[in-house]
């Protein structure tokens, strides 16, 4: 059973936590934005109609759900429904309450899958903290209506260390610790985050990595999301392996993933003996952004042989 053995930090004050974007990109009409509401917290999702098995897209530590944009897109194009939501303390989301996260954050997956799930099973796909959540789910509910989970560049056990030290000591960490705005911040922080998380710099979105630079453009946001970043790593950091998920899993990494190990991956197909470890030569810490048609192909494949359900409005 997957547990957190997390132990309260001293000096975090016990406030309620969330960090967003200040700048939001425009979506294609074939993408809805809608507010919802999860678990007790208010947010944003993006829904795309169509047919199949819904696909549940969680995005990762610091993103909001638009960085799911490219695959949402091509499930517009196919015909494919799909939700992707801001998940609390991210995006247009409402904040994060006092420490553990995790287990916050798993409830308000449980809510969202319930509801989409709730005349078929969905498939799960996360990307670095949504695939950690989407497991400790999978793990401590395995009733939950999932019928596979695609896992992008998670981290998992000590092998955040990468995470850590690139956010402590890289330039992100140096942005966080900077009390000051200067105009140097929007293109240090641009030029950091397309490096860190593209493998090919070519299929760079620049309005997405714009939204997520304008994090760190702003002082006060940037060092809330350090903080928030050193306290969900303790978490991650301590997880147990799971060991009751029972439904089709995929771990995706990318070879040019600059964030996580490698070994995270191994890791954890090693603790879901069914599961399939797949490395994807020159893709980065999000696959979804550097190839989002083969992440679809995989999704979809998770998805065949379920029962299908009807078309979601």
């Amino acid at each position: 059973m997957y547990r957190s053995r997390f132990a309260r930090r001293a000096g975090r004050p016990d406030t309620p936590v969330a960090v967003a974007p200040t700048h939001w990109p425009s979506l294609p009409p074939s993408i809805e934005q809608r507010s919802a509401k999860y678990a007790g917290y208010r947010t944003r999702e993006l829904v795309v109609a169509g047919d199949g098995q819904v696909l549940v897209l969680l995005h990762g530590f610091g993103h909001p759900a638009d960085c799911w944009r490219p695959v949402l897109t091509r499930c517009a194009d196919e015909g494919r429904a799909a939700v992707a939501v801001d998940l609390p303390g991210f995006g247009a989301a409402d904040p994060l309450a006092p420490r553990p996260y995790l287990p916050q954050l798993a409830d308000f997956v449980r809510d969202v899958v319930q509801h989409y799930g709730s005349t078929g099973p969905v498939v799960l796909v996360g990307n670095s903290l949504g695939g950690h959540v989407a497991i400790r789910l999978l793990d401590s509910t395995p009733e939950t209506p999932v019928a596979g989970l695609v896992a992008l560049g998670t981290p998992y056990g000590h092998m955040t260390r990468t995470v850590r030290t690139l956010l402590g000591c890289g330039m992100l960490g140096y942005l966080a610790k900077t009390p000051v705005w200067t105009p140097a911040r929007a293109r240090i922080s641009y030029t950091a985050l397309g490096q860190l998380l593209y493998g090919d710099l070519y299929r760079l979105e620049p309005d997405l990595v714009e939204q997520l630079a304008s994090i760190f453009t702003d002082p006060e946001s940037a060092a809330r999301l350090h903080t928030l970043s050193e306290d969900l790593l303790s978490e991650v950091d301590q997880a147990d392996d799971p060991t009751t998920i029972g439904c089709r899993a995929v771990i995706v990494h990318g070879t040019r993933d600059r964030l996580v190990s490698p070994g995270s991956a191994a890791r954890l197909h090693a603790a879901i003996p069914h599961s399939r470890l797949e490395l994807w030569p020159d893709i980065g810490h999000c696959p979804q952004l550097d190839a989002p048609e083969r992440v679809l192909e995989l999704a979809a494949e998770l998805a065949m042989n379920v029962p299908e359900r009807p078309e979601t409005a």
